[in-house]
C-alpha cells in the first residue's frame, strides 16, 4: 500500500475530525450548543468525511477481496453509515469534546459489517483501520502536532480537562463517556484521567461490533506518539479492564499496551 493511495483518507478531514482516536481527549473543544439531531443536521459533511475513510479502507482491502468485491463493500459501507447516522446517540452535540470519537466509532461499524460479511475477521478489519489511521497521521506536519501536544500540558488546558471530567460525572447523556481527573505525581506522569464508561465502547457493543473496539482504542498510542504526549496505559474497558487509565507525560518516548491485550506489542 503506497502513501499516495492512503491520501484517499484526506488529511484535513481526518485530522479535523479529532485525529482519529476513540479515547484520546488531549485538548478541550469549544463549547457550542448541540442541536436535537446534530448528526442529521450535519449529514452531508459527515458523509463526505466517511467517504474518504471508506475509500482508504477499501484500497487496503482490495488485494484481499478483489476489485469488484471491494467496490461492492464500499457501497454497502456508505449505505450503512448513512443508515446509522440518525440513530447515533445524543451526547450533547459539539459541546461534547468526544463527539468526533463517537462518529468514528460509527465509521468503523459501517466498515466492519460488509467486510465481515466477506469473511474478514474483526482483528483483520481493526488492523486495517489502525494502519490507515497511522499512515494518515504520519503525513501530518510534525512540528504542528508536537505544538498541539505541548498545549495539552498548559495550566489552562489542565484546568479545562479537570472541568470536563467533573462534567462527565453528571451523566447527562447515557451514551457518553464518564471520567475522573488524576493529578500528576511529579515523577512518572504529568496528568491523567480514568474512564469508567466509554461512549465508543457502548456504541460498538450496541451495534454488535465490540470485537473491533480494542483496535480502535489503540489509535490513542499512535496519536500520543506523534504529539509527544507520552501516553501510558495499563488497561482499557474494551480489553476487559475495570477502567481505561490514561497517563500522560510530556515528550516521554516509551509506551505500554494494556495488560492481557490481544494486540501486538509494537507500533
Amino acid at each position: 500500500m503506497t502513501v499516495e493511495s492512503l491520501t484517499l483518507l484526506s488529511r484535513r478531514r481526518f485530522l479535523a475530525l479529532g485525529l482519529g482516536a476513540a479515547c484520546c481527549c488531549l485538548l478541550p473543544r469549544p463549547l457550542r450548543a448541540g442541536t436535537p439531531n446534530w448528526y442529521e443536521a450535519n449529514r452531508e459533511k459527515l458523509l463526505a468525511e466517511f467517504r474518504d475513510t471508506n475509500a482508504g479502507m477499501m484500497a487496503l482491502a482490495r488485494p484481499r477481496l478483489g476489485g469488484k468485491s471491494a467496490d461492492d463493500a464500499a457501497r454497502e459501507a456508505e449505505a450503512g453509515f448513512s443508515r446509522l447516522l440518525p440513530g447515533l446517540p445524543d451526547v450533547g452535540g459539539e459541546a461534547n469534546r468526544n463527539l468526533p470519537f463517537l462518529v468514528q466509532a460509527a465509521w468503523l461499524v459501517a466498515l466492519y459489517r460488509p467486510l465481515a460479511a466477506r469473511s474478514l475477521s474483526a482483528d483483520e478489519v481493526g488492523k486495517m483501520y489502525f494502519d490507515l489511521c497511522a499512515q494518515s497521521l504520519a503525513q501530518a506536519p510534525a512540528q504542528a502536532m508536537l505544538a498541539r501536544g505541548a498545549a495539552a500540558f498548559t495550566p489552562e488546558a489542565l484546568a479545562a480537562t479537570r472541568a470536563w471530567a467533573l462534567e462527565t460525572q453528571k451523566r447527562r447523556y447515557p451514551a457518553d463517556w464518564v471520567a475522573s481527573y488524576v493529578e500528576g505525581d511529579g515523577a512518572t506522569f504529568d496528568y491523567g484521567y480514568d474512564y469508567v464508561e466509554c461512549g465508543a465502547l457502548k456504541y460498538f457493543r450496541a451495534q454488535g461490533a465490540a470485537d473491533v473496539a480494542p483496535w480502535y482504542c489503540r489509535n490513542d498510542f499512535t496519536i500520543s506518539k506523534i504529539m509527544g504526549t507520552g501516553l501510558f496505559r495499563t488497561g482499557t474497558l474494551a480489553d476487559g479492564a475495570p477502567r481505561c487509565d490514561f497517563r500522560y507525560r510530556r515528550l516521554r518516548r516509551f509506551i505500554e499496551q494494556p495488560r492481557g491485550s490481544r494486540l501486538p506489542a509494537s507500533l
